[in-house]
């Protein structure tokens, strides 16, 4: 059952294998019956119920009427959560615990249908960092499920070994200053997990190859909004239809953070005024959505 949290939120709670689950949803009044539906996916550490703050999601889908769904992961308490995005490797709680958070998504869809009198024409799935990397096992798992998917700061971890998928339209925005999760991949600096990321282009190239893009994409040096010691490039690889195509924002001087949004956590590095990342993914994804 819902109950009111957050301003203008919903909370529902219930039970996916075994484990009570929560999402909040976020549905304005501008979105239709079957306004697109928008998954959003937190970082490791925090929970769905930061992530309208976080990220301003909510507001853009109020001025373009489209609803919102904020999932929570597990973990030792209701508000440090993670995601199991990996089948092989990610040294957090919900791989530990082997959480079928893929399962819980699928029910979590159901749920909203079911409860909140939804009919989304079409689904996406967006994350931050460990967020982000999840919305990636979601594309490879469940490429009939999601229109588009997008990573902010969250590599693909299993690009060496991942099974065989169709394609689907991918959006990727990484931080060449990430202290967290490298661009060129490692240790990161500041990381909390001491795990050992694979780079970014490890990512894109496994995009590259299942999407079917031509090699060499339209390159784009985007005109500052700021002078903030960030500089944002911009690269669209596209393949033979709007499915084919992986659009990628590399963000000189950015750290670990969502473009466009003040971070609440200074550890987590400097964030850019020079790239709205709610507004560049939401562009992208309503850009399938006649295709």
């Amino acid at each position: 059952m819902p109950r009111a949290s957050l301003l203008g939120h919903q909370e529902f709670a219930f039970e996916s294998c075994g484990l009570t689950r929560h999402y909040w949803l976020f549905t304005p009044s501008s979105a239709a019956h079957d306004a697109p539906l928008l998954l959003m996916l937190h970082g490791a550490g925090t929970h769905g119920g930061v992530m309208p703050a976080f990220t301003g999601m909510s507001e853009l889908a109020t001025i373009a009427g489209f609803s919102v769904m904020y999932p929570s992961g597990t973990g030792r308490t209701p508000t440090t959560c993670s995601w199991n995005a990996s089948r092989t490797r990610y040294p957090n709680f919900a791989s530990r615990a082997a959480v079928d958070d893929v399962q819980f998504i699928i029910t979590a869809i159901d749920h909203v249908r079911e409860h909140a009198s939804l009919a989304p024409r079409a689904i996406f799935a967006a994350g931050f960092s460990n967020g982000g990397m999840f919305a990636y096992r979601l594309a490879v798992e469940l490429p009939s499920l999601f229109r588009a998917v997008a990573s902010v700061a969250g590599p693909m971890l299993d690009a060496e070994d991942a099974p065989v998928t169709s394609p689907i339209p991918v959006c990727h925005i990484h931080g060449e200053h990430d202290e967290h999760v490298p661009f060129e991949g490692g240790i990161g600096r500041k990381s909390l997990s001491k795990m050992q990321f694979p780079a970014v282009r490890e990512t894109l190239e496994f995009w590259k190859r299942t999407n079917r893009v031509h090699p060499v994409p339209a390159t784009a040096i985007l005109a500052p909004l700021e002078e903030d010691g960030t500089s944002v490039t911009r690269l669209h690889f596209r393949g033979a239809t709007t499915r084919e195509q992986l659009l990628v924002y590399t963000i000189a001087g950015c750290g670990h953070t969502w473009p466009g949004r003040s971070s609440p956590f200074t550890i987590l590095g400097k964030s850019t005024r020079n790239l709205d990342a709610s507004r560049a993914i939401w562009d992208f994804f309503a850009s399938t959505l006649d295709a």
